[in-house]
Protein backbone atom coordinates (compact mmCIF):
# COMPACT_ATOMS: atom_id res chain seq x y z
CA UNK A 1 0.00 0.00 0.00
CA UNK A 2 1.55 3.30 -1.00
CA UNK A 3 0.58 6.60 0.46
CA UNK A 4 -0.02 9.42 -1.96
CA UNK A 5 -2.20 12.49 -1.78
CA UNK A 6 -4.85 11.05 -4.10
CA UNK A 7 -5.25 7.82 -2.15
CA UNK A 8 -6.27 9.45 1.14
CA UNK A 9 -9.93 9.51 0.18
CA UNK A 10 -11.67 8.18 3.30
CA UNK A 11 -12.50 10.42 6.23
CA UNK A 12 -12.17 8.22 9.32
CA UNK A 13 -12.88 9.03 12.96
CA UNK A 14 -10.34 7.92 15.54
CA UNK A 15 -11.78 7.28 18.98
CA UNK A 16 -9.92 6.94 22.27
CA UNK A 17 -10.76 4.82 25.27
CA UNK A 18 -11.71 7.03 28.19
CA UNK A 19 -11.57 5.42 31.61
CA UNK A 20 -13.45 6.92 34.53
CA UNK A 21 -15.19 5.93 37.76
CA UNK A 22 -18.97 5.68 37.73
CA UNK A 23 -21.39 6.84 40.44
CA UNK A 24 -21.14 3.51 42.27
CA UNK A 25 -17.32 3.67 42.14
CA UNK A 26 -17.25 1.05 39.40
CA UNK A 27 -14.77 1.63 36.56
CA UNK A 28 -16.52 2.79 33.39
CA UNK A 29 -14.95 2.68 29.94
CA UNK A 30 -16.29 4.72 27.03
CA UNK A 31 -15.09 5.53 23.52
CA UNK A 32 -14.83 9.26 22.83
CA UNK A 33 -13.88 11.30 19.75
CA UNK A 34 -10.16 11.98 19.37
CA UNK A 35 -9.70 13.26 15.81
CA UNK A 36 -10.65 12.83 12.18
CA UNK A 37 -8.03 11.71 9.66
CA UNK A 38 -7.91 11.06 5.93
CA UNK A 39 -6.90 7.48 5.20
CA UNK A 40 -6.78 4.84 2.52
CA UNK A 41 -7.69 1.21 3.14
CA UNK A 42 -7.31 -2.27 1.79
CA UNK A 43 -9.36 -5.27 2.91
CA UNK A 44 -7.01 -8.18 3.53
CA UNK A 45 -9.25 -11.10 4.46
CA UNK A 46 -12.85 -11.88 5.18
CA UNK A 47 -14.48 -14.88 6.79
CA UNK A 48 -17.88 -16.08 7.82
CA UNK A 49 -18.69 -18.86 10.26
CA UNK A 50 -21.68 -20.37 12.02
CA UNK A 51 -21.51 -20.52 15.82
CA UNK A 52 -24.10 -20.61 18.59
CA UNK A 53 -26.97 -20.54 16.07
CA UNK A 54 -25.74 -17.28 14.53
CA UNK A 55 -23.69 -16.35 11.53
CA UNK A 56 -20.64 -14.33 12.46
CA UNK A 57 -18.55 -12.43 9.90
CA UNK A 58 -15.31 -10.52 10.20
CA UNK A 59 -12.83 -8.78 7.94
CA UNK A 60 -9.21 -7.79 8.44
CA UNK A 61 -8.51 -4.36 6.98
CA UNK A 62 -5.29 -2.35 6.63
CA UNK A 63 -5.55 1.44 6.94
CA UNK A 64 -2.83 3.93 6.13
CA UNK A 65 -2.70 7.52 7.38
CA UNK A 66 -0.23 10.38 7.69
CA UNK A 67 1.83 10.33 10.89
CA UNK A 68 0.29 11.95 13.99
CA UNK A 69 1.86 11.61 17.43
CA UNK A 70 -1.39 10.55 19.15
CA UNK A 71 -1.35 7.39 16.98
CA UNK A 72 2.39 6.63 17.32
CA UNK A 73 2.74 3.05 18.66
CA UNK A 74 5.98 4.07 20.41
CA UNK A 75 4.07 6.67 22.44
CA UNK A 76 0.60 5.13 22.88
CA UNK A 77 -0.69 1.56 23.29
CA UNK A 78 -2.69 2.01 20.08
CA UNK A 79 -4.51 -1.37 20.05
CA UNK A 80 -5.68 -0.88 23.63
CA UNK A 81 -6.44 2.87 23.60
CA UNK A 82 -7.68 3.59 20.06
CA UNK A 83 -10.23 2.37 17.51
CA UNK A 84 -11.50 3.55 14.14
CA UNK A 85 -15.02 4.43 13.13
CA UNK A 86 -16.01 4.61 9.49
CA UNK A 87 -19.53 4.86 8.06
CA UNK A 88 -21.12 3.84 11.36
CA UNK A 89 -18.95 0.77 11.83
CA UNK A 90 -16.25 0.34 14.48
CA UNK A 91 -12.89 -1.24 13.69
CA UNK A 92 -10.76 -2.62 16.53
CA UNK A 93 -7.06 -1.98 16.00
CA UNK A 94 -5.00 -5.16 16.27
CA UNK A 95 -1.62 -3.75 15.21
CA UNK A 96 -0.06 -0.34 14.56
CA UNK A 97 3.30 0.61 13.09
CA UNK A 98 4.92 3.71 11.69
CA UNK A 99 6.73 3.48 8.39
CA UNK A 100 8.98 5.60 6.21
CA UNK A 101 10.70 7.35 9.12
CA UNK A 102 7.38 8.21 10.73
CA UNK A 103 5.92 9.70 7.57
CA UNK A 104 2.83 7.53 7.98
CA UNK A 105 1.13 4.99 10.23
CA UNK A 106 -0.29 1.65 9.12
CA UNK A 107 -3.11 0.11 11.18
CA UNK A 108 -4.42 -3.45 10.96
CA UNK A 109 -8.01 -3.72 12.14
CA UNK A 110 -10.78 -6.25 12.60
CA UNK A 111 -14.45 -5.41 12.29
CA UNK A 112 -16.87 -8.02 13.57
CA UNK A 113 -20.57 -8.18 12.93
CA UNK A 114 -23.32 -10.64 13.70
CA UNK A 115 -25.88 -11.42 11.05
CA UNK A 116 -29.20 -12.87 12.25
Amino acid sequence: MGLNKGSLNLEVTIEQLTESVGPSRVPVNAWTFLLTAWMCRETQTGAERFAAAQVSAHATTTWEMPYVAVMDPDLVDVPKKRRLSYMGRSFDIMHAEHVARKARIVLTTVAASKVN
